[in-house]
């Protein structure tokens, strides 16, 4: 369910020996139907990082203060498979940029009108 550095050849993307990062939803999807939330790229989180959860929010909103530092979480396509899991957390400073780090849009609603077609977001 997971792109890491074993398996993530891609000849259509051919940096660092013909391994990179891969289009989303081409790995099975995890038991809640949501695709790469492990492994491909590092996702950014709006979480601040903390050493430890003691005094994080119950309400599962973000936890914001107390450090400069962001957390990324679930490994990318370069790691090893240990590090391309959900559980798996760093932190790193929020102005930092790398070809292994994305993001996730999360929205609440339904999304209509677009469709992704040969990696190309065009109208419908």
């Amino acid at each position: 369910m997971a792109w890491y550095y074993e398996n993530s050849y891609d000849t259509v993307n051919p940096i660092a020996n013909g391994k990179g990062t891969h289009i989303v939803g081409t790995k099975q999807a995890n038991e809640l139907g949501i695709y790469d939330m492990s492994g491909n790229v590092w996702e950014w989180c709006q979480d601040k990082y903390h050493n430890n959860y003691e005094g994080a929010p119950a309400d599962g909103s973000a936890w914001d203060g107390g450090s400069t530092y962001h957390v990324i979480r679930g490994g990318r396509w370069c790691d090893n498979a240990n590090d391309s899991r959900v559980a798996r957390r760093r932190s790193n400073f929020p102005n930092d940029s790398s070809y292994g780090y994305g993001f996730r849009v999360v929205f609440d609603g339904v999304f209509t009108g677009l469709q992704l077609s040969n990696n190309n977001i065009i109208t419908a």
